[in-house]
This record gives C-alpha cells, structure tokens and sequence, in this order.
C-alpha cells in the first residue's frame, strides 16, 4: 500500500510539482482512498519527504548492488525521478533542509571524491561539481541541446560528468 503511494506520489510530484498535485490525485493513481494517505503518512508534505527519501534509497540501493548508470533502466529511472522531484519541490518553494534527513547519494559522491585524495572540504566541492552538471544536464538537456544545436545524447553528458570530476575545485 504504502510502496504505491510512493510511487504515484514521485511521478505525480515530478510532473506537476507538491503545490500542483493533491493528495486526492495521489491516491486516485495509486488506487486506493485517499484518507489512506493521511493514515500512512500524515501529510502531502511528509508523503513528499517519504517519496525522496524512498528515491534516495533505491538508487543507493541499486550502486551497492553494483548498478551502472544507463545500463541499468531501473537505477536511471530512479535517479532521473529524484532530481525532477527535488527540482519541482525546490521551485515550489520548499525548503531544501527539511525535505531530506539522509543523503545516500551525496554521500557516495563525497566518499567517491575523497578516494582521489582530497580533504574532506574539496571532497565535497568536486561533489558538488558533479552534481551540478548531472542536475543541469538532467533538468535542462532538451534546452541546451536545441539552443547549442547539439546531438542529445549520453556521450555528451558522458564528456560533462568526466570534467566535472577532472576539474580539481578551488581552495
């Protein structure tokens, strides 16, 4: 019950954004009654923080399990999902503080940037350098492609992920 709440609530989130979907629309696509949701979650807010936080997980999930990007349709959809949920709660106006208590991926974005050897502090630039680019390239990729008249495609995105993680941050 709960796992289709989740569900329909992050696609619901992704493509209207928390303000634009109601708690009835959520329980409509996950088949059940809405009070439903109250009863497992309490509010859309929490059944939004709950949505991330499950997203995050999974996609946690699925690197330990030793998932590789765009080859594994699961773990793209899921990360894909994440950031158009968190962009949409962020320009819904949001507060990013509160909408998730772990950080599974950011996590092993910093871990990752320390095993170059880096302190703690430039650890979490060149994360940040990362996820920079992968959230720009996510949310925006259909925009810069047609204004640039680029190729929309993986290599290109490929290329930005390498230098990001190629470009030591600045001190």
């Amino acid at each position: 019950m709960s796992d289709a709440l989740l569900g329909a609530a992050a696609e619901l989130f992704a493509a209207k954004g928390p303000r634009g979907t109601s708690v009835r629309e959520i329980a409509a696509a996950a088949g059940v009654n809405h009070g439903l949701v109250h009863q497992y979650f309490g509010s859309k807010e929490q059944l939004l923080r709950a949505s991330l936080e499950r997203l995050a997980h999974n996609v946690s999930g699925r690197l330990d399990e030793g998932a590789e990007g765009a080859e594994d349709a699961a773990l793209e959809h899921d990360v894909d999902l994440h950031w158009r949920v968190l962009a949409r709660a962020l320009l819904d106006g949001e507060d990013p503080a509160t909408l998730q208590r772990e950080y599974p991926a950011m996590d092993r974005l910093v871990a990752q940037a320390g095993h170059r050897g880096l302190d703690e502090t430039s650890a979490r630039r060149l994360a940040t350098h990362v996820v920079t680019v992968e959230l720009g390239w996510r949310l925006f990729h259909g925009f810069i492609s047609a204004a640039l008249g680029l190729e929309d495609d993986d290599v290109l995105r490929r290329d930005l992920l390498a230098a990001a993680w190629e470009t030591p941050p600045s001190r």
